[in-house]
């Protein structure tokens, strides 16, 4: 026979159960909890979170009004919160949703008007 015993191979290679791997899972945890001096905490339920159908929209929008977008990231930044640029947009739909008519009107005639449509195509 071979120098090495093989007997034991087999069955630390064998495919286990789901269980006998979370029960061997577990007490891994709990003695390195132990030996870290780590008292056990009840185990969480983990939230899954269900995400909303993203719709995809072209809008266009001056580019001043794009700088506002990177100034209120900067903002974020200067508190230790990273936002997207559609994140920001997001939030403020929320504010404007949340907002009193006049407030709204008030606002919205402070906003530069844009024509509507593509713009023209140029001609050679």
């Amino acid at each position: 026979m071979g120098k090495y015993d093989l007997s034991n191979f087999k069955k630390k290679i064998a495919p286990r159960d789901k269980d006998a791997v979370e029960k061997g899972a577990a007490s891994r945890f709990s003695k390195a909890n132990e030996t870290l001096g780590v008292e056990e905490h009840e185990e969480k339920a983990i939230e899954t979170k269900s995400f909303a159908r993203v719709v995809r929209k072209t809008f266009s929008i001056p580019e001043s009004e794009l700088g506002l977008i990177n100034k209120i990231k900067d903002k974020a930044l200067n508190k230790k919160i990273v936002l997207a640029e559609s994140e920001v947009v997001r939030l403020g739909f929320l504010m404007l949703s949340e907002l009193p008519d006049d407030d709204l009107e008030t606002l919205s005639d402070r906003l530069e008007k844009m024509p509507m449509g593509r713009p023209p195509k140029k001609s050679k």
